[in-house]
């Protein structure tokens, strides 16, 4: 899968599809390089200014716009990419002797290159609009005119384009550079499956879209970013079909294919939207089952994060994929999800997905998306889904009895000063505790065929951080816990009686005689 922090995904636009992302109020495109590795002085002065950020994605989205419509003329093509690369030097040696004034002399820069390839597409499809024969013979006439004169490497694309003749009769209409269509196009639709191929694959609409071949043989994908580059591959050639799922802007974008030699059929290739499958909901204190997620689906939800900032959201779903959380429906945060498999049900794995972090007070919407479902033994057709905000009763009092649930696992969160913790049950079943605080965790695990029915960690207390203890299990599962502070020596200050207590987390024979 294409890596969800790329650079690409810094908004979200609320809509038919809450995946969508917007960079600008022109279409959205990526940024031309990663700001968390720019380099002075140039690309850390377009970091630093939320204007010439919005420049350089408009550029960004011409020039991917003006490689699409130039994609029938190699040679036009080529000047195009040519002009693009001095371009980006200039830009740098100019303005990097600009001094305090490296913002101004980009801004220049940028509004000059992106009317030049303003012009390079409209003259593309002015060029490939039908004409009548006496407007066409001297728009031929200016265009070899034209030609005699040199013209700055900028304007080579234009000039390419309008030098290309016309038709007399009726042409097939150009393809227009955006696709206002609803769902995502690829060209060509098949490709051959003995050899390396590829595809133009045309995003109308910024969302997440899964993105397959399908063949007789095995044909393995990957998906190229026409300004970062290549990247996540899917499927083997000769073994396996590739899919990729991703979030993606809109543009347009290359699928290269690889296929395994001796393979006779060709494949095919495809893109699906994923699509809402109900209304956003909120999402408070409990739990919500809101129905079925199953492939190319996503389900929505509302939260508020208060004063400190903590979110933390955990997803369970037989086909569940990915959860990621925006702000306001609207901005990427940066919380990294967290995948798991857990069996909460024997033979019924399920994929577990948390959120957990900091992030900024406000309003979040939270997005699970579904694809292919877990193999479940006894062939079930469902494709259970539920979400819920992690939460920690706290363990102050040392004991605390409870039942596992359907998300296969309860917290708690123990006293900075409690560093020892045991897990009973009433038989040995599989059940796991996790004790964690800060980078530092312990675990612990009982088997059905445990000798003894209970567990024990300790977790050092340190920084007065309180710890979190986790008890995982199948659902229905009963259990106690219990937190001590271990301590083996107690020193009595001054003279008189003293009262000693002892607690004892244990079977009997541990008790003091």
């Amino acid at each position: 899968m294409v890596d969800p922090f790329d650079v690409r995904l810094r908004a979200r636009f609320a809509g038919r599809l809450p995946a969508v992302l917007l960079l600008s109020a022109s279409p959205a495109f990526a940024q031309s390089f990663d700001c968390s590795k720019a380099s002075p002085p140039i690309e850390t002065a377009i970091c630093a200014s939320t204007a010439l950020r919005a420049q350089d994605n408009a550029l960004a989205g011409a020039y991917a716009r003006a490689q699409y419509a130039l994609r029938g003329d190699a040679h036009a093509l080529d000047l195009l990419k040519q002009a693009q690369r001095q371009w980006i030097s200039a830009r740098n040696r100019q303005c990097a002797r600009a001094g305090d004034k490296v913002a101004d002399c980009l801004v220049a820069s940028y509004a000059a290159r992106l009317t030049e390839i303003g012009r390079a597409l409209g003259a593309q499809q002015l060029a490939a609009q039908p004409q009548p024969p006496v407007a066409q013979a001297a728009a031929q006439q200016t265009s070899a005119a034209q030609t005699q004169a040199p013209r700055p490497a900028a304007q080579q694309p234009v000039q390419a384009a309008q030098a290309q003749p016309q038709p007399q009769a009726q042409p097939t209409p150009a393809r227009p550079t955006s696709i206002a269509t609803s769902g995502a196009h690829i060209e060509p639709a098949t490709v051959p499956a003995d050899r390396d191929a590829s595809a133009l694959v045309t995003i109308p609409t910024p969302g997440r879209y899964s993105l397959r071949a399908q063949s007789a043989s095995g044909v393995a994908i990957q998906l190229v970013d026409m300004m970062t580059g290549p990247g996540d591959s899917a499927g083997a050639a000769g073994a396996r079909d590739g899919r990729l799922d991703a979030l993606l802007d809109k543009g347009v974008y290359k699928l290269r294919t690889t296929g395994a030699k001796g393979a006779a059929k060709p494949a095919s290739l495809k893109a699906e939207a994923f699509r809402d499958v109900a209304a956003p909901m909120t999402l408070a204190a409990d739990p919500l089952t809101p129905g079925d997620l199953g492939d190319l689906q996503q389900r929505s939800f509302w939260l508020d994060v208060d004063a400190d900032g903590r979110v933390a959201v955990e997803a369970l779903g037989r086909a569940l994929q990915d959860l990621r959380l925006w702000r306001d429906g609207e901005e990427l945060a940066d919380v990294r999800p967290d995948i798991s498999t857990v069996e909460v049900k024997a033979g019924h794995p399920l994929n577990r997905i948390r959120l957990e972090g900091k992030v900024e007070p406000g309003r979040y919407l939270a997005t699970a998306y579904g694809g292919e479902s877990a193999v479940w033994t006894d062939g079930a057709p469902d494709k259970p889904f539920m979400i819920r905000r992690l939460s920690a009763p706290s363990l102050a009092a040392g004991l605390a009895e409870g039942v596992v649930g359907a998300f296969g696992s309860v917290r708690f969160e123990a006293p900075a000063d409690f560093d020892s913790f045991r897990l009973e049950v009433a038989d040995p079943a599989p059940v796991r505790m996790v004790v964690r605080r800060g980078t530092e965790w312990r675990a612990a695990s009982l088997a059905r065929n445990s000798r003894d029915p209970f567990v024990a960690a300790t977790l050092g207390a340190k920084n007065r951080m309180p710890a979190i203890v986790e008890v995982s299990g199948l659902e229905g599962q009963a259990f106690r816990l219990r937190a001590l502070r271990d301590t083996r020596d107690l020193r009595i200050a001054g003279a008189g009686p003293t009262q000693v207590i002892v607690d004892v987390a244990g079977e009997g024979g541990d008790e003091i005689p």
